[in-house]
Protein backbone atom coordinates (compact mmCIF):
# COMPACT_ATOMS: atom_id res chain seq x y z
CA UNK A 1 0.00 0.00 0.00
CA UNK A 2 0.95 3.61 -0.88
CA UNK A 3 1.54 6.67 1.48
CA UNK A 4 1.16 9.78 0.41
CA UNK A 5 3.85 11.83 1.66
CA UNK A 6 2.81 15.55 3.84
CA UNK A 7 5.09 17.85 4.54
CA UNK A 8 3.60 19.65 7.34
CA UNK A 9 4.28 22.77 9.18
CA UNK A 10 2.12 24.89 11.73
CA UNK A 11 2.14 28.80 11.41
CA UNK A 12 1.51 30.52 13.86
CA UNK A 13 1.33 34.67 14.65
CA UNK A 14 -0.55 35.45 11.62
CA UNK A 15 -2.03 38.81 11.13
CA UNK A 16 -5.41 37.61 12.28
CA UNK A 17 -3.71 35.57 15.09
CA UNK A 18 -4.70 32.28 14.09
CA UNK A 19 -2.39 29.39 13.72
CA UNK A 20 -2.65 27.47 10.31
CA UNK A 21 -1.72 24.22 8.75
CA UNK A 22 0.01 23.69 6.13
CA UNK A 23 2.02 21.60 3.42
CA UNK A 24 4.53 22.43 1.29
CA UNK A 25 4.55 21.23 -2.18
CA UNK A 26 6.91 22.40 -4.51
CA UNK A 27 8.02 25.23 -2.53
CA UNK A 28 4.99 26.49 -2.01
CA UNK A 29 2.81 26.63 1.07
CA UNK A 30 -0.72 25.21 0.32
CA UNK A 31 -3.36 25.85 3.58
CA UNK A 32 -5.33 22.69 5.10
CA UNK A 33 -6.72 24.50 8.42
CA UNK A 34 -6.80 27.42 10.38
CA UNK A 35 -7.40 27.35 14.13
CA UNK A 36 -7.60 29.76 16.64
CA UNK A 37 -5.13 27.85 19.21
CA UNK A 38 -1.94 26.32 18.62
CA UNK A 39 -3.15 23.38 20.70
CA UNK A 40 -6.53 22.87 17.95
CA UNK A 41 -3.71 22.61 15.13
CA UNK A 42 -1.37 19.90 17.14
CA UNK A 43 -4.66 18.25 17.85
CA UNK A 44 -5.65 18.33 14.15
CA UNK A 45 -1.94 17.02 13.02
CA UNK A 46 -2.41 13.76 15.79
CA UNK A 47 -5.55 13.26 15.14
CA UNK A 48 -5.25 12.77 10.98
CA UNK A 49 -1.80 12.00 10.39
CA UNK A 50 0.84 9.93 11.63
CA UNK A 51 4.49 12.23 12.02
CA UNK A 52 7.04 9.64 9.84
CA UNK A 53 9.78 12.15 10.29
CA UNK A 54 11.10 15.46 10.71
CA UNK A 55 12.51 18.90 8.75
CA UNK A 56 14.20 21.64 9.38
CA UNK A 57 11.03 23.92 8.52
CA UNK A 58 8.45 21.24 8.33
CA UNK A 59 7.99 17.58 9.56
CA UNK A 60 6.74 14.12 7.19
CA UNK A 61 3.22 12.50 7.65
CA UNK A 62 1.29 10.10 6.61
CA UNK A 63 -2.73 10.48 6.84
CA UNK A 64 -3.97 8.04 9.48
CA UNK A 65 -6.27 5.28 8.20
CA UNK A 66 -5.33 4.51 4.63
Amino acid sequence: MKHYLYRLSITTGTEQGTCIVSEEVLGKDIYLAEFQEYEDACDFLNKCFKKIGEGRNYNYYIKKGV
